[in-house]
């Protein structure tokens, strides 16, 4: 569905062709779920936008400015109770060349989607898990960029385009994302999401993202909580052949919550085998308007 455009401030169906984000994929991103009209996890995501925007040396506008934007544009767009709000942070235009401006003026739009009508095959991918795929594009090792949620996805773009968009397949055999591996042959993530293994003493495994992958917001969230259910969680180097070792294992962002995986491949795994408690932790933390955002 067409999306609500906001540049620096107001309604915008244009950005300055000399913009950074534009030309280098100089900047960063967030992607919200929005929900009763609110979003969800906004703390969480405007605080990675500003650690990212550190480590990048690109000027965080006030939180203050963001939510008052955020907050106009939702009343301009009628409060919708369900929507994605994208956030995008650019270095904002420059002279031409790689070399960054010595005062930046940074960019901030912001893109409401109204979500459509729920695909009915969504709700059985959240209760009796998903299929996964291996896919053949590798992430760069930078440890300059690890764990930021860059502009440039263009390694994502390029797994995505390896299997067929969901309404083109048979609902039996839809894929719903893709397993990257790094270019020294690590499991790291999938296209869009963060991966965890299910052990068989109830832990939890996720990739350590020192050398490429994005920290997600959820990932965040699924390690707090463990650590407070008292579960055994580490940040590790995971081979592909940790796959077969496991008991279950999930994928999670701030738009689909939490998806169990029953099969990658031709691997089967226990959908189940993620534990419930942390499951309804992380889908009602992820999709739990913050009122005093």
């Amino acid at each position: 569905m067409a999306a609500l455009a906001w540049v620096n401030g107001g309604p915008a169906t244009t950005l300055a062709s000399e913009d950074r984000g534009l030309l280098y994929g100089d900047g960063l991103f967030e992607t919200i779920a929005i929900r009763q009209g609110q979003p969800c996890l906004w703390r969480a995501h405007l605080e990675r936008l500003a650690a990212g925007a550190a480590r990048l040396g690109i000027p965080m506008p006030p939180i203050a400015q963001w939510r008052a934007e955020t907050a106009a544009m939702l009343a301009a767009a009628g409060v919708p109770a369900s929507a994605t709000l994208k956030l995008v942070l650019t270095r904002g235009t420059g002279a031409r060349g790689y070399a960054p401006p010595a005062a930046p003026c940074p960019t901030r739009l912001l893109l409401l989607y109204p979500d459509g009508p729920q695909r009915p095959w969504l709700r059985s991918w959240e209760q009796d898990g998903v299929l996964v795929r291996h896919c053949r594009t590798r992430l760069g090792i930078n440890p300059s960029l690890a764990g930021l949620k860059h502009l440039n996805r263009l390694e994502q773009v390029l797994a995505r385009a390896e299997w067929p968009p969901p309404g083109e397949a048979p609902v039996a055999t839809r894929v719903a994302e893709g397993l990257m591996l790094d270019a020294w042959g690590n499991l790291v993530c999938g296209t869009m999401t963060n991966l965890f293994l299910v052990d068989a003493d109830g832990g939890v495994r996720t990739s350590d993202l020192a050398h490429c992958g994005v920290a997600g917001t959820v990932r965040d969230l699924v390690l707090r909580c463990a650590d407070q259910l008292g579960m055994p969680v580490q940040c590790c180097r995971l081979r592909p052949s940790a796959l077969g070792r496991a008991r279950g294992a999930f994928l999670t962002n701030a738009l689909i919550g939490l998806w169990p995986v029953r099969r990658i491949d031709d691997l089967n795994l226990d959908p189940q085998a993620l534990p419930p408690v942390l499951a309804a932790r992380i889908r009602q933390a992820c999709f739990t308007p913050e009122p005093d955002w």
